[in-house]
């Protein structure tokens, strides 16, 4: 409650203030006028004098004759005089009437905003009553009007303006009037535009009116309420009227409690959500396209530089805030899709997940913290292989979470992964395969080298280290099998799809080190801290796969002369070569 008041009185004391700045500054300049007008409204004793010496000169010149004499006429303003010190000081009255109204709602504010020293069973009921006449006797509606009664001082001070150039000069009262009448039509149509919408737009749209002023807001209110008994007419006839009429919303706009603009937008929002129900636009309650908007511009405007924590709280919106329902509109919506087959509707919630890591993916910056997203990978690759989806549709998630080789040849893209993030990865990964041997291969040998990278290797956590070497030595004996058969089945395409995810392992990147290097050195670092022994298993295993399958036993078959399996093994030949990885050495495997 506190809160609530004194935000509301501290926006109405800020703009009372900016108002009594204008009204000083104004009330000075209208000031100058009068003073000069004022005295048009009396006799000027001056001019009288040397009407009465020109007269006295007259009939002294004609002494002697009968020459009539005209005497003076009694003074008697002009009505272009009256007029112009009537609008002068009608302006001058209105703005020190404001002034004055001013000052005393900030000091109704104030005694409004004072704290009763009482215990809450009796202050809440203080605080209750003041609130109840802070409304009931219209001190809200006084300070709204405040700005009102200005702008109309300033009309009216134009007007004297305006009376007092024609009577000087035309060009000047013509230039003059254009200016005014300009500013008198905008002030005009910024007040009645909001109303016109209301009364002419067939349906409620995002695009409102933002003229919402003091004035404006007085004018539909007058609207609202000063024709009741058409409306009353009007009620009569109201079911033969479409219910998005515009009458229908003059009816709820009047049986509403309107006590400021936010409680129209209310009435409108409400009125667009039953209408937009009808075009499977509401879910719910909520109003989807309005909130697509919003993301929208969200993401284009606050988060177009990469702001990281804009993303996340975009997502945490989406995941936590928002009904599951609602987000996974809003995210069809924005445009990311997945299509994962006829199968995924026994999974709902696992399309919803790849719609968020689909997301997160697309607009996650580079140079950002990167454990929400693998989080999301860990989750999304436990449902994926536990849920039961046609077999392209399994393929195409797990390749999601597939990190591309330039998320690998980045050294400005900094993971912040920890070692259990990493190892859960990999765990994930041996749990269970279905998919082609090429991209399982990928799959995991990428989160390695991810892993093998970007996790430090401490004397803390080695021995976690350890247990994720354990896991990529059993993820490689899981190889040696299925990569015989595809090698013997002589499917070419499939063949060299699986030389190709160990040719981007080898392969070093413009910049940097290749992945397999990268491995290397990982299993060296712990074979330093721990003093365990000198080889590097996984490396070794990687190398002895390429070199006894994907080039020697590929080379025998029959369908790899002049095929791209030829070129493949020749490849990853010329790139161990050159990485220092030929001839092949076989360690001991363990």
């Amino acid at each position: 409650m506190k809160t609530y008041d004194k935000t509301i009185c501290d926006a109405w004391k800020d703009e009372i203030e900016k108002l009594l700045i204008f009204a000083g500054l104004f009330s000075a300049t209208v000031t100058a006028f009068t003073i000069e007008s004022y005295q048009w409204l009396q006799e000027d004793y001056t001019q009288t004098s040397a009407q009465l010496l020109v007269q006295i000169s007259a009939q002294l010149s004609t002494s002697g004759t009968n020459t009539p004499t005209t005497g003076i006429q009694p003074f008697t303003p002009t009505a272009r005089s009256v007029r112009i010190n009537a609008f002068w000081f009608l302006s001058l009255v209105l703005s020190l009437s404001t002034v004055v109204i001013g000052i005393l709602c900030n000091q109704w504010l104030k005694v409004f905003l004072q704290e009763a020293l009482l215990p809450l069973e009796h202050a809440m009921p203080v605080r209750q009553m003041r609130f109840a006449g802070f409304h009931s006797w219209g001190v809200p509606e006084i300070i709204h009007t405040l700005p009102v009664v200005l702008q109309w001082s300033v009309l009216i001070f134009f007007a004297g303006v305006l009376d007092l150039l024609w009577s000087l000069n035309r060009v000047v009262a013509a230039i003059s009037t254009v200016g005014v009448g300009i500013t008198t039509v905008i002030l005009l149509f910024t007040t009645f535009a909001p109303f016109v919408q209301l009364m002419y737009e067939k349906s409620p749209s995002l695009d409102r009116c933002p003229y919402k002023s003091p004035l404006s807001w007085l004018f539909l209110r007058a609207m609202i309420n000063i024709p009741l008994r058409f409306i009353l007419k009007i009620r009569a006839i109201r079911f033969r009227i479409r219910p998005f009429s515009r009458i229908d919303l003059l009816l709820k706009l009047k049986e509403a409690k309107l006590n400021s603009w936010p409680d129209v937008d209310k009435v409108i929002l409400h009125s667009r959500q039953w209408h937009k129900g009808l075009l499977g636009a509401i879910v719910g309650d909520i109003d989807i396209e309005a909130m697509n908007e919003a993301f929208l511009w969200t993401l284009t405007r606050l988060a177009s530089g990469h702001n990281y924590d804009v993303l996340q709280d975009v997502f945490h919106c989406l995941y936590t805030s928002l009904d599951r329902d609602v987000s996974h509109r809003l995210l069809q919506m924005m445009g990311y899709t997945i299509q994962l087959g006829q199968s995924s509707d026994k999974s709902p919630p696992l399309e919803y997940d790849a719609l968020l890591l689909h997301f997160l993916t697309r607009n996650l910056p580079r140079n950002s913290n990167r454990n929400l997203l693998n989080e999301l990978r860990i989750r999304f690759l436990n449902s994926a292989w536990n849920t039961d989806l046609d077999q392209q549709s399994v393929n195409r998630l797990r390749i999601m979470v597939n990190l591309q080789p330039g998320d690998l040849r980045h050294k400005q893209r900094t993971f912040d992964s920890t070692v259990e993030l990493g190892l859960q990865k990999l765990m994930c990964i041996i749990t269970r395969r279905g998919e082609p041997i090429w991209s399982f291969s990928y799959l995991w040998l990428s989160n390695l080298v991810e892993f093998a990278t970007y996790a430090p290797v401490e004397k803390s956590n080695v021995i976690l280290h350890r247990d994720t070497q354990k896991i990529a030595l059993a993820l490689l004996s899981q190889l040696n099998h299925p990569v015989l058969e595809t090698i013997e089945k002589g499917d070419k395409t499939e063949v060299s799809s699986l030389q190709a995810s160990f040719v981007r392992i080898v392969r070093p990147p413009p910049v940097g080190l290749s992945g397999l290097k990268r491995v290397e050195i990982w299993e060296e670092t712990m074979n330093n801290i721990d003093g365990a022994h000198a080889r590097t298993p996984v490396t070794s295993g990687v190398i002895s796969v390429i070199v006894d399958m994907l080039i020697n036993r590929v080379m025998t078959q029959p369908y790899s002369a002049g095929s791209p399996t030829e070129e493949n093994a020749s490849k990853l030949e010329t790139l161990l070569k050159s990485e220092g990885y030929w001839p092949h050495v076989e360690e001991s495997k363990q």
